[in-house]
């Protein structure tokens, strides 16, 4: 599902002040478990942040970081392999801001994975960086 919602501030003709409305944001659908909900919550409150913001920051990280990879060219392509979600889990709801979905979108297309991928994928790194989870604890 691919959403996208302009919001622009507007005059309020009674009183002449303005009413702000939300900045431009794009909705996505991300599967996952109750448990990367939870350590994405414990992760948020840990660093006093939005959750939104948290995954903004990391899927920048994460862009970054995987854009950053330079390959031999002796070797085969490499690719990046994104993280999925176990069968069954709950697809979660998540806004984010025009310019993190582009930089996202356009990082997906370039190495042939979903943008939802993508993103999850972001998020369990960063919430394994951050120590909140382990590898264990995704495949159970």
């Amino acid at each position: 599902m691919n959403k996208s919602k302009t919001l622009v501030k507007e005059p309020n003709t009674k009183s002449g002040s303005r009413k702000t409305r939300r900045e431009e944001r794009q909705f996505v659908q991300i599967t996952m478990s109750d448990f990367v909900m939870e350590s994405w919550d414990k992760l948020a409150k840990t660093k006093q942040k939005f959750k939104k913001d948290i995954l903004q920051e990391l899927i920048v990280e994460y862009i970054s970081r995987k854009s950053s990879f330079q390959f031999h060219p002796n070797y085969p392509s490499k690719y990046v392999v994104p993280f999925s979600a176990s069968t069954g889990c709950k697809a979660r709801s998540i806004w984010l801001d025009q310019d993190t979905y582009t930089m996202a979108e356009k990082f997906s297309r370039s190495v042939s994975i979903k943008i939802n991928r993508l993103i999850y994928s972001a998020l369990i790194e960063g919430l394994l960086r951050e120590n909140i989870m382990d590898t264990e604890s995704i495949f159970k």
